[in-house]
């Protein structure tokens, strides 16, 4: 199973997007090892100058457990959040 997230934080479009990578079976459930990446670019109306590095910015997960692909993608877009948090000038 796959699914993709697509929100907006701080000004930042961000999508996520996780793929299940178990037996059939668990990925039926969405249960087991996912890869996931996050990608946050910031919106043409936000202020640059706010950012220390205002580029898209890319957060991967290759292989971790989670019990759900929802699980998987709350997990990798906390991620990308800090890391935006830390871009704040």
């Amino acid at each position: 199973m796959s699914g993709t997230l697509r929100t907006c934080y701080r000004g930042w479009n961000i999508a996520v997007r996780c793929l299940s990578k178990g037996a059939p079976a668990a990925r039926q459930a969405g249960a087991g090892t996912h890869a996931a990446t996050a990608r946050a670019s910031l919106d043409e109306s936000g202020n640059h100058s706010e950012w220390i590095d205002p580029r898209p910015q890319t957060v991967m997960i290759v292989a971790r457990d989670f019990d759900t692909t929802s699980h998987c993608s709350q997990a990798v877009l906390a991620e990308i959040k800090i890391l935006i948090d830390g871009l704040k000038r």
